[in-house]
């Protein structure tokens, strides 16, 4: 039976699926269990060997705006809109629900996260949303309630004008525009002690933004066959969870410090690796046949509700640490 083109194709849906598990997987480690916790080095590595799945997530839906976006010729103030709508009203729900029952929550940023764990020795210490905390929740792009929603919506701004600009682009000179945003974006970053180039999460939208208007628009022509995109998927794993223990190992020899550990722990999820894992990941989707369920297609457009309501600022933490009680140095 011939798949209808006005049909929700279920292959998308069931890698956001996938992805968005992913995500909530990086969420329960860099939640649940933080590198301030007082690990010791081989439960630190367990924690932070997951932390990336998380990039994978957000770089493999970054690549689907790119994919279904690549046409839009104007701002969809309406689309804008609708999904601040969503967002707007999660913030404050939550902000509401947290103000008024006197749920604690923990300070919404590594800085002070950081602080409160060496000020308490390493007890996760907990406090009511103040009334500063509570207005912030009315703002959720000002404030980055949700960092992945706040650089979405900005982002979405600029879509129509960069499809112009790929629109006079040659399939080359899209190719060589990608080469150099990653080059900067995911290469350049991993210098030890560079300070020019720290991507943030407008660039890395930019950066897989271009990779996922390139498939669209001149096909996946490179890797045509399912099982070649898993084993490049497979490898990419492989080689982070190497480097790793690479670094560990060297860590272990005091060879580096541990700062230094943390550093590229941090750098290595934004790589080039990431992005050729998710890469890799998409095309698998991409290239399945066309399918559509009703059930997959459900769950699939809830995923930006669960990320809206699991990772919001204040909510994200008491989650892992009051309900499913990962930490127990919660106060």
């Amino acid at each position: 039976m011939k798949f209808a083109e006005n049909k929700r194709n279920s292959n998308f849906e069931l890698l956001r699926i996938f992805m968005m598990f992913f995500i909530i997987l990086n969420h329960l480690f860099v939640h649940g269990f933080s590198k301030y916790a007082g690990l010791s080095d081989l439960e630190w590595f367990f924690v932070n060997s997951f932390k990336w799945l998380g990039m994978i997530g957000n770089y493999a839906f970054m690549l689907l705006t790119g994919y279904f976006s690549v046409s839009v010729d104007k701002i969809n103030l309406s689309s804008i809109f609708k999904l601040h709508k969503k967002y707007f009203f999660y913030s404050v729900l939550i902000g509401t629900l947290f103000f008024i029952f006197k749920f604690p929550t923990v300070a919404n940023n590594n800085f002070e996260l950081e602080n409160l764990y060496k000020k308490n020795g390493f007890t996760l210490v907990s406090k009511p949303l103040s009334g500063i905390e509570y207005i912030r929740s009315f703002f959720p792009v000002i404030f980055g309630i949700n960092w992945y929603a706040s650089s979405f919506l900005i982002f979405m701004f600029f879509i129509p004008f960069l499809n112009k600009c790929l629109k006079i682009c040659t399939r080359e000179e899209h190719l060589l525009l990608m080469g150099i945003i990653i080059f900067i974006g995911s290469i350049l970053q991993l210098v030890p002690k560079q300070q020019a180039f720290f991507p943030n999460a407008i660039f890395q939208f930019f950066m897989l933004y271009f990779i996922g208007a390139y498939i669209k628009l001149y096909g996946s022509y490179f890797c045509k066959f399912k099982k070649t995109n898993i084993i490049f998927a497979f490898l990419g794993i492989c080689s982070i969870i190497f480097i790793q223990l690479l670094f560990l190992l060297a860590y272990r020899k005091n060879f580096i410090s541990y700062n230094l550990l943390l550093k590229f722990s941090e750098k290595i999820s934004t790589s080039f690796l990431t992005i050729a894992i998710a890469f890799f990941c998409f095309l698998f989707f991409e290239q399945l046949k066309k399918r559509t369920n009703k059930l997959i297609n459900l769950i699939g457009k809830s995923t930006f509700g669960i990320y809206l309501i699991h990772d919001n600022c204040y909510f994200s933490i008491f989650l892992m640490n009051k309900i499913l009680k990962i930490n127990n140095g919660g106060a």
